[in-house]
């Protein structure tokens, strides 16, 4: 009987500390997401990482951090890096965007080829992407191929 106690007082503890766990990572996003409203993109980012390092399942964080890199930090390869491990969740939500995110990483650290691979997946996933067809129009443009830039 004393064994049973014991075993639900744990198992109880462990689901506290699970669910205290969630509530912290989910406040410490909205937090990031209310940075990044507010154009604070460095406390931004600071949460994001905090949210990562408590749950490095938090596919959104990925995504928030390689933009926060792309976009506002001038670092694409930080960037690329996020955005391929937010891919690597496979999740069908902002696919388009991470793949057009990381294209762009490409793009700007002149590996056209990867680019083109990426702009073209979009358009394939979505082929009303006007994204897409805007990226690949640049990826093309980058290769001097003006003929076909104009997507």
């Amino acid at each position: 009987m004393l064994k049973q106690i014991i075993n639900i007082l744990i198992i109880a503890l462990i689901s506290i500390n699970t669910y205290s766990q969630e509530n912290e990572t989910s406040f410490l996003f909205k937090e990031g997401e209310d940075y990044m409203k507010a154009n604070n993109y460095e406390m931004a980012f600071e949460k994001y990482s905090k949210v990562i390092e408590k749950d490095t399942n938090n596919f959104a964080s990925y995504y928030n951090l390689a933009s926060i890199w792309l976009y506002y930090k001038n670092k694409p390869d930080s960037a690329l890096i996020m955005y391929s491990k937010a891919l690597e969740f496979k999740k069908d939500t902002l696919l388009t965007e991470l793949l057009n995110g990381r294209g762009a990483c490409n793009l700007m650290m002149d590996n056209g080829v990867l680019a083109k691979k990426d702009f073209l997946k979009v358009i394939e996933i979505d082929s009303n992407n006007f994204e897409g067809y805007i990226n690949l129009g640049d990826v093309e443009t980058f290769f001097r191929n003006f003929d076909k830039s104009f997507y």
